[in-house]
């Protein structure tokens, strides 16, 4: 068999495996295979391809050798599991295809997903975790766009003010407020976007509530070189 990887050989990026295509059984794994599965060498090969994920798994990847049977051609892609050596599942996203040059043989190129997952489920935890701050403490945040004409508020922070979506222009979030605070906040935005001053003052609504609160700005410049206002608004 000809060397099927060529310069992915030595990648950690991608998981390669080359199967014989009527039993499945692993012909060839790059060192991204190796090890991200734990294995040395020439471990992998001669293992069934089904030794490597779950039961549940074996339907899935049936159903993608079958549609790729009828079609002849093409590429398949599907998320399985599979398994490392030490018995740990690994989230992997997986795409199959016919080697050109060796038609019954199969190409299965696979990612890793745990540390995407992973990071997906801090993302959810932190977001959690603000709204549940936020809704205790009558607290929320906002943003002003880089253009300075439209506002990006947090959902706590649009409901504190009623404030109809979470995304609105400007001038619509200041018309939420009395005619004098409309006027300080405007002023208060524009020399902290352009000279970088913070500020702190306080809100009165316009509605027959009057409520009162708090709204604070800050310029933050971020390492990649951009810059925004942000703040918080506070109910009293």
């Amino acid at each position: 068999m000809s060397r099927p990887f060529g310069p992915l050989a030595k990648t950690r990026l991608v998981q390669l495996y080359v199967l014989q295509g009527g039993r499945l059984i692993v012909e060839a794994a790059n060192s991204g295979a190796r090890g991200a599965l734990g294995y040395r060498g020439r471990e992998l090969e001669g293992l069934p391809f089904a030794d490597l994920c779950p039961a549940a798994a074996h339907g899935v990847v049936r159903d993608a050798l079958k549609t790729l049977r009828k079609t002849g051609d093409g590429v398949r892609q599907f998320e399985l599991q599979l398994r490392h050596r030490d018995g740990t599942l690994r989230p992997t996203r997986a795409r199959i295809r016919r080697l050109k040059s060796e038609p019954r043989r199969l190409l299965v190129e696979c990612l890793d997903l745990t540390a995407q997952q992973r990071d997906q489920a801090g993302l959810v935890r932190a977001s959690t975790l603000l709204q549940t701050v936020e809704r205790e403490t009558a607290t929320g945040g906002w943003r002003l766009s880089p253009a300075g004409d439209r506002l990006e508020l947090t959902e706590t922070a649009a409901k504190l003010f009623s404030v109809p979506r979470r995304s609105v222009p400007l001038g619509e979030f200041l018309h939420v407020f009395d005619t004098s605070t409309r006027r300080k906040l405007s002023e208060a935005l524009q020399v902290c976007g352009t000279g970088g001053t913070p500020f702190g003052l306080a809100a009165v609504t316009r509605d027959a509530s009057d409520r009162i609160g708090w709204v604070s700005g800050r310029h933050v410049r971020h390492a990649g070189g951009g810059h925004e206002v942000v703040g918080t608004l506070a109910s009293h």
